[in-house]
């Protein structure tokens, strides 16, 4: 648990510390966006920015301890059971997906209500990002969030929607009843893939087509500057809207009246192609390793790439195979992107414009 909450809060101070490295201001969608964790253009101190990260974790933990203390104190009494809370609470805003029941599952609180929404809440907090979180706190209304946050809020409440309404739709035909709790176990296995990754159904015994949308959830990810990282959101917005700019034979890329960096475009596009990238050569691995199902390869690989907790079983199969691959590709997820776009962008330019003659579009066929 201790190692989990410094990994968490390392994170998020590292995000921090890029904010105070680049000063006053952030462009997250483009060089007119300019927002800073508090919203506003002032540079403040790194003790003052640790504080309020440590502040803002702290409640939201305790917040999501308190309310489990009611589910978990009455199963395992007062000491076991707070202990499991604050677990719990920890686990899941730092998107690690750790179970500490007697089962190894937490199918068995699937219908109760506390539970779902103790976890929903601190999962959703962990995910949407330490930036978007405290703008949200700090602004009554959403007319007045950043572009970042209103981008963010919109591509969380979208994803998991959609996400949890395949997956009712899917268990219903397959036949696990059209009723609320398969309702909100779909609605808490869909925030649950975009980070933490804890689930209350059998993933084995999940339709294909349940699998899929959940590979689509994990890797659409969590927010920017959250505690999960891997592929995030905003990547996948950006990536989004340049291809229908582009069918559209749109010169610039715009959103919310903001346009969109061209920097901050090659970036997120090679944030997408790596993740890309990386869960193709994972899956393709455990494919050729395990000669299990290749959807259940491929929800295996994304699930670890993500640094998300769900899985088929591949991986536990394997033995110490699986183990090795499945570290490598969460380290992957952690920091081969970034390291992979830093490297890319300090690639030496050994060529000139005038070198090369540029052969006309017309003679392109595609």
């Amino acid at each position: 648990m201790l190692i989990t909450q410094i990994g968490s809060v390392s994170y998020i101070t590292l995000f921090c510390l890029i904010l105070l490295h680049y000063g006053k201001k952030i462009a997250y969608i483009n060089s007119k966006l300019e927002m800073t964790v508090f919203g506003s253009g002032n540079k403040v101190s790194f003790l003052f920015m640790f504080s309020r990260v440590l502040m803002f974790v702290f409640i939201t933990e305790l917040i999501g301890a308190i309310l489990l203390m009611g589910v978990f104190i009455p199963l395992y009494g007062w000491v076991r059971g707070i202990f499991t809370s604050i677990f719990f609470a920890v686990s899941a805003f730092s998107n690690a997906g750790y179970i500490l029941t007697l089962s190894g599952s937490v199918s068995f609180l699937s219908a109760n209500i506390l539970f779902n929404i103790a976890m929903l809440f601190v999962m959703i907090i962990g995910s949407i990002g330490f930036a978007a979180a405290v703008d949200i706190l700090t602004k009554r209304s959403f007319f007045l969030y950043e572009i970042n946050t209103k981008l963010v809020i919109w591509c969380f409440v979208i994803s998991a929607v959609l996400g949890a309404f395949c997956l009712f739709i899917s268990r219903v035909v397959s036949g696990d009843g059209f009723n609320a709790h398969t309702a909100a176990s779909s609605l808490f296995l869909s925030v649950s893939a975009k980070g933490a990754g804890y689930s209350v159904v059998n993933i084995m015994s999940l339709s294909e087509i349940s699998k899929v949308a959940l590979i689509l959830l994990m890797f659409i990810g969590a927010s920017p500057a959250s505690s999960s990282l891997g592929t995030n959101s905003l990547s996948i917005i950006i990536c989004f809207l340049l291809i229908i700019k582009l069918l559209r034979k749109d010169k610039t890329v715009s959103v919310m009246g903001r346009f969109i960096d061209v920097k901050t475009i090659r970036r997120a596009v090679c944030y997408f192609l790596f993740s890309l990238f990386f869960c193709i050569v994972l899956s393709i691995l455990l494919n050729l390793l395990s000669k299990a199902a290749f959807i259940d390869c491929i929800f295996d690989a994304v699930s670890a790439f993500m640094c998300c907790g769900l899985s088929t079983g591949v991986i536990t199969q394997m033995g110490i195979t699986g183990n090795v691959i499945c570290c490598a590709g969460i380290l992957s997820g952690r920091f081969g992107i970034i390291f992979a776009v830093y490297c890319i962008n300090k690639l030496p330019v050994k060529y000139t414009q005038n070198q090369f003659s540029y052969m006309n579009d017309s003679n392109l066929l595609i």
